[in-house]
């Protein structure tokens, strides 16, 4: 009879053990994202070999490391431009506005496609993987090896943003657009001639709000005082900074209505706030300066030359709920998102 009992109990624990078990696990996949709790359920992850797009087109890439020449599909590209150049933990309406602008920028460089094509000059090739020249492009590879565990759910998410947007890209009056983007406009984006050459009627200034949570929102540089004499004496042969006068030499002229400066005094000359940023380094053109003893700190809003889409403001977009074509054509005024291969159909913003 006490035999009888010891193995009713022990069943009763082993059943306990495994609802407990099974009650955690339901629990613990429950607070995950959709798509990796599918993936969980599922067991299916998605690997390198598994990024294949039905191409239709192929652009040839200069990659600066090895000093080749490669070719790949335009999709594929995209994908890796588009990877490289944006958090993969982003919104995916967010993901699907950078393919555009990434498919957008890659077109108006493509030999092959476009008539008024203007290609990159290095290796003779249609882009490169400068970031500093073209865009930021990773491999396939790389990206895997970048995102570690999350590898799976992240290329899962690039590569749906990519494949459902295929040959998108975004038009002003039937011509493909500068489709210029930066990390974060700390809440206002700039008019295009106050930061390049030239004017252009849908690269303007545009409010981008909810943009605080960003990483680089806002940033504090403290520098010293040899440093900035020597960077800006260096860079501005008349400037003639003296560090015992620098708190008098330096002073913020003039802002845009952004926020962004416009003009900065430097000892005996002038420059512009966009020239200072590049000379020190700094985030963005946003910025105020203060001097302590022999130190200078500098505060920035923002990161990145502010014209054009914001990725931040764009990621803000669409935890809001709106679409990747509503957030192009937010940040890229009075344009529509196109399609370069005729068998799509134009689309228009709703």
């Amino acid at each position: 009879m006490l035999h009888r009992l010891n193995k009713k109990r022990i069943v009763i624990i082993i059943l306990a053990l495994s609802l407990t078990v099974i009650i955690v696990r339901g629990i613990f996949f429950a607070f995950l994202p959709l798509p990796q709790f599918l993936e969980n359920l599922s067991g299916e992850k998605m690997k390198p070999k598994d990024i294949l797009f039905d191409e239709v087109a192929f652009i040839s890439v200069f990659d600066v490391k090895t000093n080749r020449v490669f070719e790949v599909g335009l999709e594929e590209y995209v994908f890796c431009a588009t990877a490289a150049e944006m958090p993969a933990s982003y919104e995916l309406e967010a993901i699907k506005a950078q393919a555009l602008a990434a498919r957008t920028y890659a077109f108006t460089h493509m030999r092959e496609l476009y008539a008024d094509s203007t290609p990159c000059k290095k290796g003779l090739s249609d882009v490169c993987t400068d970031s500093g020249c073209c865009q930021s492009y990773k491999s396939i590879e790389s990206l895997f090896e970048k995102w570690g565990s999350n590898a799976s759910r992240y290329a899962k998410k690039v590569y749906e943003a990519v494949k459902v947007t295929k040959g998108e890209i975004v038009s002003y009056q039937g011509e493909p657009i500068l489709a210029l983007f930066h990390a974060s406009s700390g809440g206002v984006t700039e008019n295009s001639e106050n930061v390049f050459s030239s004017a252009l009627p849908y690269l303007v200034s545009v409010d981008s709000p909810n943009e605080e949570f960003h990483t680089h929102f806002a940033d504090t540089k403290v520098l010293s005082a040899e440093y900035v004499v020597e960077a800006i004496n260096t860079s501005f042969l008349e400037a003639n900074l003296r560090k015992a006068e620098l708190s008098k030499q330096i002073k913020v002229l003039e802002r845009y209505i952004s926020g962004r400066v416009k003009t900065v005094q430097i000892g005996n000359s002038t420059c512009t706030g966009r020239d200072l940023r590049n000379t020190l380094g700094l985030n963005s053109a946003n910025f105020s300066i203060e001097f302590d003893s022999d130190k200078v700190i500098i505060s920035t809003i923002g990161f990145g030359h502010g014209v054009g889409m914001s990725q931040a403001g764009a990621n803000a977009m669409a935890q809001a709920g709106s679409n990747y074509i509503q957030i192009l054509t937010h940040y890229y005024q009075s344009t529509e998102v196109t399609s370069i291969y005729p068998k799509y159909d134009s689309i228009s913003p709703p």
